[in-house]
């Protein structure tokens, strides 16, 4: 019984970070709009996210979108690519936090590594999502639809009689490449500089459960098990 206390308790601390984590994301990317940055900046705090665990790294990804339709109002863009922030969440579990993933980094695998790699998959499985939605939602629309830069460079592409759905892929992944590896290098610092706390608290003499909830959910949070890394 206890135990399923602590289970609940866990998980209900993932939604709350992860709702926490989806408007620090929309904050992140309204501000980028407005200094004109030419960058999504809208998924740094679901890496930070998913690695608390998967359950806060899914709301960080649904509250995200949830909110960009009450800035936006409604754009069926936005959920679509609700889809591209699901992949990163996945990508971030199973690349950090599997078990075969952990075990190499305790050994003496290069934790950077593998974050760069991690940086690299995602812009290449997000622009391929990415374009194809766009092919399909301009299909539809017929409208000029998402980042500025972006739009730049798939003109540039059809110009020169580069088929839409590849220039929409191609288009994409430079932006990806610098967004996605500044969201899982910022993301996963955040979160570094976030168990560091909580293991200095710990050892100030704070109780162990108190300070071990947030990280470690009983769901495969990141915390218990990144204490190795």
């Amino acid at each position: 019984m206890k135990n399923n206390f602590l289970n609940l308790r866990g998980f209900l601390i993932q939604c709350v970070a992860g709702i926490v984590a989806g408007f620090l994301n929309i904050a992140l990317s309204l501000l980028a709009i407005k200094l004109h940055v030419p960058l999504f900046m809208d998924t740094l705090f679901t890496v930070t996210a998913s690695c608390f665990g998967w359950a806060s790294g899914i709301v960080a990804a649904v509250s995200l979108h949830a909110l960009s339709f009450v800035v936006h109002g409604f754009m069926l863009q936005n959920l679509t690519f609700f889809f591209c922030s699901l992949t990163m969440v996945v990508c971030v579990r199973l690349m950090l936090f599997r078990k075969n993933a952990l075990d190499t980094m305790e050994r003496g695998g290069s934790k950077l590594l593998r974050l760069l790699i991690l940086a690299i998959v995602l812009a290449l499985v997000i622009s391929l999502e990415g374009g194809l939605f766009y092919y399909a939602l301009i299909s539809l629309t017929k409208y000029n639809i998402g980042n500025q830069a972006v739009n730049i460079l798939i003109y540039t592409f059809v110009t020169q009689n580069v088929p839409m759905l590849i220039s929409a892929t191609l288009a994409r992944f430079p932006v990806n490449l610098v967004d996605k590896a500044a969201a899982v290098f910022g993301g996963y610092g955040i979160f570094t500089l976030l168990q560091k706390a909580a293991a200095r608290r710990k050892n100030s003499g704070g109780s162990k459960n108190e300070n071990s909830f947030a990280f470690d959910s009983g769901m495969g949070g990141g915390y218990r098990k990144c204490r190795r890394i």
